[in-house]
């Protein structure tokens, strides 16, 4: 069996891995008997409402955590996978589930720093090159989009300050987006980067209006709860590729994409010319 451990207390933990269940609770007290392999923690917002072993790219975690406590004599190798999972991995797995918004994305890349320094050299060595190849969320329309919406005065005026003067470029070309270099030693999500290169304003907060982006300094913006999750946005982005090999125009991708979401919705599973059939029967 393995331990998850989060911020949040919990009230009982059950994780069967063998034939057999095997509880643990804060009290001495026993709660009643859950459903199978679940985790019910005091706070419902930390964890999700689905199951751990659900979710399938947390496969290849469990099983090295399984494996480690199976192994009498684990390898070098070995540990540091299984560190590597308990103390960078599932941590992060959590935190980007919790603050799910496009704003939390740099926070939350923020974070994997923090917890990367955590891990022996070796590791640091081998997750630095892919955090960095990875830096998305560590652009300057990245971060001055978390920015405006910090519980912090100073750091929302420090974010007015660079959309404004972003502004005044009033570059003609189209803006070049180039992976910063991340600063592994950060102490805040505002330093992971250097302001000191070209700056260009995040496209969600082109069309506030001066006055309205002066009044940020004194209120959090609030932006639309756009996910960060990838899958999604990989899956967008192949259907607008496809949109744009079988029609021409804005106005014809977009209406080729609304149909076929569209059509999803209404028909999500064809199996075979059965269903097919028989569906349109009972339109009939």
């Amino acid at each position: 069996m393995f331990f998850l451990f989060s911020r949040t207390p919990l009230k009982r933990v059950q994780v069967p891995i063998t034939g057999e269940s095997t509880c643990f609770s804060s009290s001495s007290t026993p709660p009643p008997t859950p459903p199978p392999c679940s985790i019910i923690p005091t706070s419902q917002k930390w964890f999700p409402k689905k199951t751990f072993f659900v979710f399938r790219w947390l496969t290849l975690a469990a099983r090295l955590l399984r494996l480690y406590v199976s192994t009498v004599a684990p390898s070098g190798a070995l540990q540091d996978l299984v560190q590597y999972v308990v103390r960078h991995y599932v941590p992060m797995w959590f935190t980007i589930h919790q603050n799910s918004s496009c704003d939390q994305g740099s926070r939350n890349l923020f974070r994997s720093v923090v917890l990367l320094r955590d891990l022996p050299q070796r590791s640091q060595a081998v997750i630095r090159p892919v955090i960095q190849r990875n830096g998305y969320w560590a652009h300057s329309e990245q971060l001055l989009l978390a920015m405006v919406t910090d519980s912090e005065r100073a750091v929302r005026e420090k974010a007015v300050q660079h959309i404004g003067a972003a502004r005044q470029l009033h570059a003609e070309e189209v803006r070049p987006f180039v992976i910063p270099v991340v600063n592994f030693d950060a102490t805040t999500y505002t330093d992971l980067i250097s302001w000191d290169g070209r700056i260009t304003q995040p496209p969600l907060l082109r069309d506030l209006s001066h006055s309205e982006l002066v009044h940020v300094m004194d209120a959090p913006l609030t932006v639309p709860p756009y996910p960060v999750h990838t899958q999604a946005v990989e899956r967008a982005v192949r259907m607008v590729t496809e949109a744009c090999t079988a029609v021409i125009g804005d106005e014809a991708r977009d209406g080729h994409i609304t149909a076929k979401l569209k059509h999803r919705r209404q028909l999500p599973v064809l199996n075979s010319k059965q269903d097919m059939l028989r569906r349109k029967l009972s339109c009939d």
